[in-house]
């Protein structure tokens, strides 16, 4: 989550957008890296994350 973000804003911005109103955007609520072929990111354990469209994952448990 970016710095600042009050949850209940997030938790009211997810419930307009799955009414299909409006459409969330995530980056006014979380931090996104820009990512290209062959980059590597060290996530830490318990980190919530996902990745974007065209994108393949090696998840290493």
């Amino acid at each position: 989550m970016k710095d600042g973000v009050r949850e209940s804003d997030l938790i009211g911005a997810l419930e307009e957008a799955q009414t299909g109103a409006v459409k969330l955007d995530a980056t006014r609520y979380v931090n996104t890296f820009p990512a290209k072929k062959h980059d590597h990111f060290l996530i830490p354990s318990g980190t919530v994350h996902c990745s974007g469209a065209d994108s393949m994952i090696l998840e290493i448990s």
